[in-house]
């Protein structure tokens, strides 16, 4: 395990004024520390939780030091900050009046870019991820990628599913698929519940195979708006993984296990060249890529 705890960049300022009005009120950094006495002053500006650190110290331009790095504006561009952003767009029209912007522009790798640069000159890019995706959230991303492999795998599991199939088991005293899948939707409403910081667990009974699969489909669709929102997850991501979400996948597989039982097995696949997007979770699949 690594013992690196977090990244901090210092920035040696001419005018520490103007790079604090920059960085903190048009950017939104939070200051997190500021000095001031003869000779050293300075401010750090944070990007949040786990967003590393930026030091804002004030230096004499023109002392020998310092003077070769103040010359010119930094043309070489050989440092280039990059702030991950909501929207570049939104960003775009906040700046229009305030800096000199290049961009947006659209890479072809999907990210959106708009680059302005701070009163020294430094070159400061603002960024999205493609599709809106928020890549630097990891643990939401890959939670709500997981509802999506759910979503698409469960799809497959359940669609033409044979008359009957619902009362269909394993064998006396094991649970019918309808119980099943009756137990995968309690499990999307313990998670949400889960998120939201509560611990609520209800199960339901009902042979009603088409309720299910309403229930289904409605309980990853709000799980993962809940995901998706802008608040704080109320119990830890990697405890929603390993709890509701992985029991839920696990079930599903047993669902795929009872339609060969009931003679209508599905097809194997290649899932890691399935077409799953995070987002994608109603009934509404892409058609799968390699059968076999």
């Amino acid at each position: 395990m690594s013992s690196v705890l977090s990244l901090k960049t210092m920035l040696r300022c001419r005018d520490l004024a103007a790079s604090r009005r920059f960085y903190v009120d048009l950017l939104g950094l939070d200051v997190v520390e500021e000095w001031a006495q003869p000779g050293d002053e300075g401010c750090i500006v944070g990007f949040g939780p786990g967003g590393g650190f930026l030091e804002l110290l004030a230096v004499n331009a023109e002392h020998p030091k310092h003077r070769p790095a103040f010359e010119a504006v930094v043309a070489n561009d050989k440092i280039e900050l990059q702030i991950h952003v909501k929207s570049v767009d939104d960003w775009a029209e906040r700046l229009l009046e305030s800096v000199e912007m290049e961009g947006p522009v659209t890479r072809p790798w999907g990210n959106r870019y708009l680059w302005i640069r701070d009163p020294d000159g430094v070159r400061v890019a603002l960024f999205q991820g493609p599709n809106g995706v928020d890549m630097m959230n990891d643990e939401r991303t890959l939670l709500r990628h997981m509802l999506a492999t759910i979503a698409y795998r469960g799809g497959k599991v359940l669609r033409d599913a044979p008359d009957g199939f619902g009362a269909v088991s394993a064998g006396p005293g094991s649970r019918t698929a309808v119980q099943i899948l009756a137990h995968i939707a309690d499990l999307f409403a313990w998670g949400l519940a889960l998120a939201n910081g509560e611990h609520r667990w209800s199960e339901t009974e009902s042979d009603d195979w088409d309720a299910q699969v309403d229930r289904f489909h409605a309980g990853l669709v709000a799980v993962d708006a809940r995901l998706a929102s802008p608040e704080p997850l109320g119990r830890p991501a990697a405890r929603l993984l390993q709890g509701p979400f992985a029991d839920a996948l696990t079930h599903v597989g047993q669902i795929a296990m009872l339609r060969r039982i009931a003679r209508s097995p599905i097809s194997g696949e290649n899932y890691f060249k399935a077409e799953i997007e995070v987002g994608r979770v109603g009934a509404d699949q892409a058609l799968p890529k390699y059968e076999f």
